[in-house]
């Protein structure tokens, strides 16, 4: 396209991502569901003032990479040390009671095996952006047990970048066998842990040596580092958002977190803006009212992460109001899902009708959380977990 248009489409774009991000702040509701409303507003689908999403397909894909490495930025390992064992039995049983629902519900509608697990990455990860700002507005996020919940939430991200990976792998590279799934889950975890352990080796003593040359120059390279690990990731098969993840992960474990944190943020509002109005433009929202009913179900089947929360939680005999809280912070969706269905549609596995199914799955569990969230307010303790 013209490359004067070029830049008109981006300028509408950015406006349009901070209009829609505003609007829903307002509402106490999730900007990237504003987003989302105004990229279907100006993709092709609509009448008026159209952009073409392949015309910015780059940039989307540029903003999602700068998303998940601003998350990982966001980790703060010395918090989860502490709940490490709550942080873990909260993520491990609400991934895989996600997981197993959304693929059992897909089955029994009669789809794909491929599609269905697809759908079972959807529901995986929570939205930490709604969720963690939930937690602010309210008040709630103070003592270890929300502490523990809000690491589960952030890993929850990797979670599910991780599980869109392994679906991807087994169903879309034709990894059917037994033994050939076993072989690439373990060459995953294998490689993960190889380049983390390297990485948080040398990264730290990377970015000294660059500071040390020239003040400053160590914010460029952590982001040169956030896009060698995307592309490292992507060569192995793997998620390029999850290399992101791991590299802003292993930078926030350094005295330069806060810094890199600081200076990337202009540029993850930006992107990131880009990334979900594009993925708006996806969607038709004519295909809204016929995937309604079903859309719908799944957001009541995604509900089921509820107890993944709950029940560790719980466990650990804290009250009952803090079981609940834990497991109602759980419940948003929103960035990973999208991510998941964008990466599915562009895979071949899912319809172009899932972006219309995420989006009903984000408000309808966004409101859900609200309310939930509302009635416990002033109602959670500072019970201590471990």
């Amino acid at each position: 396209m013209p490359y004067e248009s070029f830049l008109l489409d981006l300028a509408v774009i950015i406006v349009a991502a901070e209009v829609g991000s505003i609007a829903f702040n307002r509402l106490r509701l999730s900007p990237v569901l504003g987003m989302l409303i105004v990229g279907i507003i100006l993709g092709p689908f609509t009448p008026g003032f159209t952009v073409d999403p392949a015309s910015i397909a780059d940039i989307a894909e540029l903003g999602a990479i700068f998303l998940m490495f601003s998350i990982g930025l966001e980790m703060d390992l010395s918090t989860l040390s502490r709940v490490k064992y709550t942080t873990v039995s909260i993520l491990v049983l609400g991934a895989s009671l996600s997981f197993v629902a959304g693929l059992l519900l897909g089955l029994g509608l009669g789809w794909s095996l491929k599609t269905s697990a697809f759908l079972g990455a959807m529901l995986v990860a929570t939205s930490t952006t709604t969720a963690l700002r939930l937690m602010s507005d309210l008040g709630t996020r103070h003592g270890l047990t929300m502490e523990a919940v809000a690491g589960s939430i952030v890993l929850d991200d990797l979670a599910g970048l991780m599980v869109m990976s392994l679906v991807s792998s087994i169903f879309v590279e034709e990894m059917t066998s037994l033994p050939m799934m076993m072989a690439g889950l373990v060459l995953v975890v294998v490689l993960m842990l190889l380049i983390i352990s390297l990485g948080s080796r040398i990264i730290p003593l990377t970015l000294d040596i660059t500071s040390t040359a020239s003040s400053g120059s160590e914010i460029l390279l952590a982001i040169a580092i956030c896009f060698i690990l995307a592309f490292v990731f992507s060569l192995l098969n793997l998620s390029s958002y999850m290399g992101a993840f791991f590299a802003g992960a292993m930078i926030a474990s350094t005295k330069y977190s806060a810094s890199v944190s600081l200076y990337v943020k202009p540029f993850r509002d930006v992107f990131s803006g880009v990334f979900f109005v594009s993925m708006g433009m996806l969607v038709d929202p004519t295909n809204i009212l016929p995937v309604l009913p079903v859309a719908l179900l799944i957001s009541v089947v995604s509900m089921v992460k509820f107890f993944g929360g709950f029940i560790p939680i719980l466990i650990k005999k804290a009250p009952l109001y803090d079981a609940v809280t834990a497991g109602m912070y759980l419940l948003p969706k929103g960035e990973v899902a999208i991510i998941v269905a964008g990466y599915g549609i562009s895979a071949g596995a899912l319809g172009p009708e899932f972006l219309s199914i995420g989006a009903v799955m984000m408000v309808f569990t966004i409101l859900v959380t609200i309310l939930g969230a509302r009635f416990i307010k002033g109602r959670v303790s500072d019970t201590p977990v471990s």
